[in-house]
């Protein structure tokens, strides 16, 4: 019986982080063969019965929209820690973004004057709504909640790319274009 919230753990691994480290090819976009996906993890220890329709099933349920399926590829829609290329959507950006965080991060962001930095991934993570970043915000300890000031940002030079479901991606962001709100 194949664990749904551990296959989870492992797509976003492969997909987001190490797809060669687990023989799955990917183009410039992420995007994998669904076929030689299930292949691989099949291949892997501990890891038996995942078949394409049970991928398929949990990529269509996620409730994060992590995952676009465009016939027989699949790939992360955002979270990668190697660069990737994203399609280019027709989406207005908005003048405000957030970026859910905790007491910790937000000290380093703000204080030690750091800023949104990507850390171990290729980009910063923002939601347009502020309902979307608190889910991100409450997975951690001492949730914070940072409020992006778009058009300065742009001013500076921060481009910004939407990939689906409220997601922007962006590079570093000044802590001059930055305010905490209340959580």
């Amino acid at each position: 019986m194949v664990n749904e919230k551990q296959l989870t753990i492992f797509l976003c691994k492969i997909l987001r982080h190490e797809p060669k480290r687990f023989g799955v090819n990917v183009d410039e976009y992420g995007s994998c063969d669904m076929d030689e996906l299930v292949k691989s993890i099949n291949n892997q220890k501990n890891w038996n019965g995942v078949t394409k329709e049970l991928i398929l099933k949990m990529a269509r349920e996620d409730k994060k929209e992590r995952y676009q399926i465009e016939g027989n590829t699949i790939r992360a829609r955002y979270g990668h820690s190697y660069p990737v290329k994203h399609k280019t959507f027709n989406r207005e950006l908005p003048t405000t973004l957030f970026h859910g965080t905790n007491k910790k991060s937000l000290f380093k962001i703000m204080d030690c004057k750091e800023g949104l930095l990507p850390m171990e991934r290729e980009n910063v993570h923002l939601s347009e709504s502020r309902n979307f970043a608190d889910q991100a915000a409450k997975r951690r300890k001492e949730p914070r909640m940072i409020k992006v000031d778009v058009k300065q940002a742009q001013k500076l030079g921060v481009p910004f790319t939407y990939v689906g479901d409220e997601v922007w991606l962006s590079g570093p962001i000044p802590v001059e274009c930055l305010k905490e709100i209340k959580f």
